[in-house]
């Protein structure tokens, strides 16, 4: 979809005049949404729009136009009025466009996830991974192979909203099938993690918390949160606290607030029992001393 909007920004042939205005207005929309000035780039939207409605190019220019102003709601917080220009452009583009439909359903099915229509949401993510997938099979080797990790990202997003709308499970399959599609994608492996988590399935997280942290260690700060949480969950002994306090401290050090306040937590526990277990050992000591006295 960029590629159209680009293709109207700076048109081959410029041939009609409006074509060529509408590209100056969407230009000029992005810059002010750059500096910051979002009423004034929703204004040339909304003139950018009105001008391709007069052109005599090809629709799909038009469907480019709403989903520019879609992308500028998103921005501006405005899940509804961005639903409506993504069902706008899916109106105005062509059948055959499968690729840039599949964007827009996507971008759509986040939106609506926002708004938490989780049910429309969910169709419009299918929709959007099984036209990404109709394309892949017409594409050569390595085109196929970069579209990868697109199709895992959009897997993982799609169980993300199947997990908010508390169906677990599925999420989880959604999210090994992402996995499957591109296994160097750290969001799948959070993310199934955090399904584990919610179905208390502990291993399980564990396993998949550590292998998010092995991918990208630097930015793991919720993963190790998460993981310290699940070792706590799992091994209830001294042994899991310690264990788990490392992990908060990781997440402390990477910039979770949470982790500092649970590992200080968690430290003060261990301490206060290590504390309790040595009077008692030395209590028992004392008495049986005096009892050698006796």
């Amino acid at each position: 979809m960029d590629e159209y909007i680009k293709s109207f920004e700076k048109p081959e042939q410029p041939a009609d005049p409006e074509l060529v205005r509408a590209g100056g207005l969407l230009t000029e929309a992005r810059e002010k949404e750059e500096a910051g000035d979002m009423d004034g780039a929703r204004d040339d939207l909304n003139e950018a729009i009105d001008a391709l409605k007069s052109t005599v190019v090809s629709k799909k220019l038009l469907s480019a136009g709403y989903f520019a102003r879609g992308r500028h709601w998103v921005k501006r917080e405005k899940d509804y009025k961005a639903t409506k220009d993504f069902t706008a452009a899916l109106k105005y583009l062509d059948d055959v466009n499968i690729l840039d439909r599949a964007q827009v359903h996507y971008h759509r099915g986040l939106a609506r996830h926002r708004r938490k229509k989780y049910d429309r949401a969910s169709e419009d993510l299918q929709n959007a991974v099984q036209m990404l997938g109709a394309q892949m099979a017409t594409a050569d080797d390595v085109v196929k192979a970069e579209m990868m990790a697109t199709k895992a990202g959009w897997l993982t997003m799609h169980g993300l909203v199947l997990a908010d709308s508390g169906d677990h499970k599925a999420a989880v399959a959604l999210h090994s099938e992402a996995i499957e599609a591109d296994g160097n994608v750290t969001s799948a492996w959070s993310n199934r993690a955090s399904s584990h988590e919610a179905l208390e399935q502990w291993e399980d997280a564990i396993r998949d918390y550590a292998k998010r942290i092995e991918l990208a260690p630097e930015s793991a700060g919720n993963a190790y949160l998460h993981r310290g949480a699940c070792l706590l969950q799992h091994d209830k002994t001294q042994g899991g606290r310690i264990l788990a306090i490392a992990d908060m401290r990781k997440a402390c050090d990477l910039g979770v607030e949470f982790g500092c306040k649970n590992a200080e937590a968690l430290q003060a526990s261990v301490d206060k029992a290590k504390a309790k277990a040595e009077a008692a050992a030395e209590a028992a000591e004392g008495g049986g001393e005096s009892k050698k006295e006796l």
